[in-house]
């Protein structure tokens, strides 16, 4: 049997891993730019941290358009179980704000006045909590879209 069948297989496979090996480490390093005698080396930055920021946005949309969209995000805000948590809370803290009053406003704020049937009172904190909760839900869809392009972006570029 000629050895050089069995040198040739071992040679590929030798050159093989080296040209990987230097694809790989060429692909993440250098970091930075290098220059000798102020000419740049080629293929320097390495194309991932080249590319760092254009890979971080496209990963981050894929984030949000496939695994957290959007609109599923904003139909959660949307149901009302989430509303109604919010009317209880702001209940709870118009309810602490009355109790910290005085004994006169708090007479006056918690009978309310009423004209005929309709309690003043009610209504005009039942209008307040339903725009409270309008605007809070508004301001939460806003954050929500915000915080979660920077977290996801900013994840992805560190």
């Amino acid at each position: 049997m000629d050895i050089k069948y069995i040198i040739i297989p071992f040679i590929g496979a030798f050159i093989g891993y080296i040209t990987n090996w230097l694809a790989i480490k060429m692909l993440f390093r250098p970091f930075e730019k290098k220059r000798i005698f102020g000419v740049k080396i080629p293929f320097t930055p390495g194309l991932i941290p080249r590319e760092r920021e254009k890979i971080a946005e496209n990963i981050s949309e894929t984030i949000i358009k496939h695994l957290l969209p959007e609109k599923k995000l904003l139909e959660m805000l949307d149901k009302s179980r989430y509303q109604d948590r919010i009317k209880v809370r702001i209940k709870l803290i118009i309810d602490e704000l009355i109790d910290s009053a005085s004994d006169d406003i708090k007479d006056i704020i918690k009978s309310g006045i009423s004209i005929g049937k309709i309690n003043i009172k009610g209504f005009f904190i039942a209008s307040a909590i339903e725009k409270a909760v309008d605007k809070i839900t508004e301001k939460l869809k806003q954050k929500l879209k915000e915080d979660l392009y920077k977290k996801t972006s900013d994840k992805v570029i560190h």
